[in-house]
């Protein structure tokens, strides 16, 4: 069993010239370049996907490999899951190549092997490098372009994964940072099995949700619960994230301008923990996110207005121009700033003083570790 370490981003096509542009002020150890072919299965009712396992065959160059990946942990952007490789010999699955005690209970493995059946495809160009870091770790980019497909249904990839092959997560930060100077890329908490799943499904997208409390017990220590409470803000705030790069939607934008505010108010309850000193710049970005985010809190007041049809601006004589004022006032940002106001994980240079999210994200993990 190996544990993969990863930052997954997802990127614009033209980012190839600014990656291989940053690659080469590295060090590289190695560099190819292949076609890759995936299947995935999974039985007709998603039971490994119900139990947080994705199961593939990967093919490439005459040789295919089998994976196994279990229920795993993200932080921050930071994807931390339990692998297991097995080579292979055809592109139909074979269960009895993993260790049997890792398959949820529930249905037998002989009967899950014969339930399963191919959900999803995704066929990419993989170019890889092997970056050697200044502090002795080791690094892997990949830079994956391609498609998911189901049946007749497609959607493309085009992302930039950093894999920790050795030595410190750090590493990882360092790296990416150095990537995302010039934008055009941003975090992804979507895996390629994940959009093939919604693929398959027909699935539009996930609802927008109110912030809940934190899930605590009472025998959980003072720092389990500091660090329980950042990793349910993130969490929201990177699950609402993604609703708003493919809808829009302003309900999105208020849940994370939500988590941004809980973030604030558990480094302050949690003070004792974290010294002032350490937060300084953590508490400096999240105030300049959520000064950004402002406007959100007249344009919720402006629409309960401009929606209240019957009981205040119906019996005023100015009605007509005060819609008309109401809704010039509540006119967004630019499409550009929302989402430079509000997707931490993008890279934000245009300012010698702005911070920088990434930044912002590896100090937050750098807490957890």
């Amino acid at each position: 069993m190996e544990t993969e370490i990863e930052l997954k981003f997802f990127v614009s096509p033209d980012f190839s010239e600014t990656l291989l542009s940053k690659i080469a002020e590295t060090k590289v150890l190695q560099h190819s370049c292949r076609e890759l072919g995936n299947t995935y299965f999974d039985t007709p009712d998603n039971w490994l996907r119900q139990h947080d396992i994705g199961l593939r065959i990967r093919r490439f160059d005459d040789v295919f490999v089998q994976t196994m990946k279990t229920a795993g942990r993200v932080v921050a952007g930071l994807h931390q899951r339990p692998e297991f490789n097995a080579e292979h010999t055809s592109n139909d699955p074979d269960l009895t190549l993993h260790p049997l005690d890792i398959y949820p209970e529930g249905r037998s493995v002989e009967e899950l092997q014969a339930q399963l059946v191919p959900i999803f495809a995704t066929d990419f160009t993989r170019e890889q490098w092997l970056i050697g870091m200044a502090d002795g770790s080791q690094v892997e980019v990949a830079f994956d372009q391609g498609l998911v497909s189901s049946g007749d249904k497609t959607y493309p990839i085009c992302e930039v994964e950093l894999e920790l092959k050795s030595g410190q997560t750090d590493a990882l930060f360092t790296l990416a940072r150095a990537f995302c100077e010039a934008g055009g890329i941003r975090l992804g908490n979507l895996s390629k099995a994940a959009r093939g799943y919604r693929l398959a499904a027909d699935y539009a997208g996930d609802p927008v949700k109110s912030l809940e409390l934190v899930d605590t017990t009472d025998t959980d220590s003072v720092e389990t619960c500091f660090i329980q409470s950042l990793e349910h803000a993130l969490a929201h705030w990177h699950y609402h994230e993604q609703i708003y790069t493919e809808h829009e939607s302003i309900e999105a934008l208020l849940e994370i301008s939500h988590a941004l505010s809980f973030i604030r108010q558990t480094l302050t309850v949690y003070g004792s923990i974290v010294p002032r000193r350490a937060s300084a710049i953590l508490r400096q970005e999240l105030k300049w996110l959520e000064q950004e985010l402002a406007w959100l809190k007249s344009y919720e007041h402006f629409e309960t207005l401009l929606e209240d049809k019957g009981h205040v601006l119906r019996k005023l004589d100015a009605r007509k121009f005060l819609v008309s004022e109401l809704k010039r006032t509540r006119a967004r940002p630019t499409r550009s700033r929302r989402y430079a106001a509000t997707d931490s994980f993008w890279a934000l240079c245009g300012s010698a003083t702005r911070p920088k999210p990434l930044d912002f994200i590896s100090r937050l993990a750098a807490i957890f570790r």
